[in-house]
């Protein structure tokens, strides 16, 4: 199965303590700090943020209209107009601009803080969370040159909820730079509708490709899943097809894919524009072994428009973390961010319903792939 590739998409990079703190527009003293968590500038006193004894108040974060960072920032680089370029249930997407010498950068992290107590995913997101967090340019790239990080997505985070981010960029001498905070709130979950892909088996009848990517029942599914799907990738076996030229010493490209016919005409167009995408996904190494990052990885849609004819959507690049044997991470991409040549993803386009999905990616020799829990919600 040779790959289709088309786009766009996703990424993700984070970091260390920093040696120098910087204070955001926000003033958060008094604030809740959740697991000893403050903003930069802040630490956690008695379970509260307090100002840092040492930074100064008069000290600015970087601007939030694109433009360079003020003079505070002492460091190799800049990182501004930190913000939110969408939101799902579970999930926030950032993006940033950076500016100054690349070739000293040492790595990003983003602190995410929330008023609401109990609200998931608040911490400082490293590159233990997000791989790409420590790079500048992704390390790899299908056909061309490595994409550029300036943007990272946030995870299984609490529905209806508000949260507060700031980036903070180190360069290769612990020197940093800080955005100002951006707010973002995630979608409610309620009154949620769905349209089942994959749940204990297809809703309707599947090809798989290639063979070797199946339906597994027993252990190893997300929550209380009795099947879901799982790929022992194995590019030294015999009969693998797909590679397509994609392999360096340690790492592979291939797809896999699901034909299967979805009805959608169910998503009418005022739900379109919050409707998105949800998989269950887990990458790990085979018992014994290490799984690298999926630097860049995809995840595409082909629908059925009207006349019969089809269109790939897709989103790219993705980074996808290695978890350990078995754990999962809840991905959700709203259906307005996939796209192709002729743009977003629109309703027209989803009117009648989807043929096919696949996860491309450049995957570690010897790792174990695991999807479950398929839909699009509404």
């Amino acid at each position: 199965m040779k790959r289709i590739r088309m786009g766009i998409a996703v990424t993700l990079t984070i970091a260390t303590p920093f040696a120098a703190c910087f204070v955001p527009d926000i003033d958060v003293t008094g604030r809740p700090c959740t697991n000893g968590v403050c903003p930069s500038g802040w630490e956690c006193v008695a379970q509260v943020c307090q100002r840092s004894s040492q930074s100064s108040p008069d000290v600015a974060a970087a601007s939030p209209d694109g433009g360079d960072a003020p003079s505070e920032c002492t460091g190799a680089l800049k990182v501004s107009g930190l913000r939110s370029t969408w939101r799902t249930t579970r999930s926030i997407r950032w993006e940033w601009n950076r500016s100054g010498d690349t070739a000293q950068f040492g790595s990003y992290e983003l602190a995410l803080t929330s008023n609401s107590p109990n609200a998931a995913g608040v911490k400082t997101w490293t590159a233990s969370d997000n791989p790409e967090l420590s790079q500048y340019k992704l390390p790899t790239h299908p056909t061309g040159e490595p994409d550029d990080v300036l943007s990272t997505l946030t995870h299984e985070l609490s529905p209806d909820t508000q949260y507060h981010a700031q980036l903070i960029v180190k360069d290769s001498k612990g020197a940093t730079c800080a955005s100002l905070v951006a707010d973002a709130r995630t979608q409610t979950d309620s009154a949620l509708e769905s349209i089942l892909i994959f749940s204990n088996g297809f809703s309707n009848d599947a090809v798989l490709d290639p063979p070797s990517f199946a339906i597994v029942s027993g252990d190893g599914g997300y929550e209380d899943s009795t099947s879901h799907l799982e790929v022992h990738w194995n590019p030294d076996a015999a009969g693998w097809p797909g590679l397509d030229g994609g392999c360096d010493e340690q790492q592979c490209y291939a797809n896999f894919m699901a034909y299967t016919d979805v009805l959608t005409d169910r998503l009418l167009k005022p739900n379109f524009d919050n409707a998105f995408f949800e998989m269950a996904f887990s990458y790990s190494g085979e018992l014994g072994t290490t799984a690298a990052p999926a630097w860049w990885a995809s995840i595409y849609l082909n629908v059925t428009l009207d006349g019969g004819t089809n269109a790939f959507f897709f989103v790219e690049p993705l980074t996808l973390r290695a978890e350990a044997p078995g754990n999962y991470r809840l991905i959700q991409i709203p259906l307005r961010a996939f796209s192709n040549s002729t743009g977003p993803m629109n309703h027209e386009a989803l009117a009648i319903g989807l043929n096919t999905f696949f996860v491309g990616g450049r995957w570690t020799t010897r790792s174990v792939i695991r999807l479950d829990k398929i839909y699009l919600r509404y």
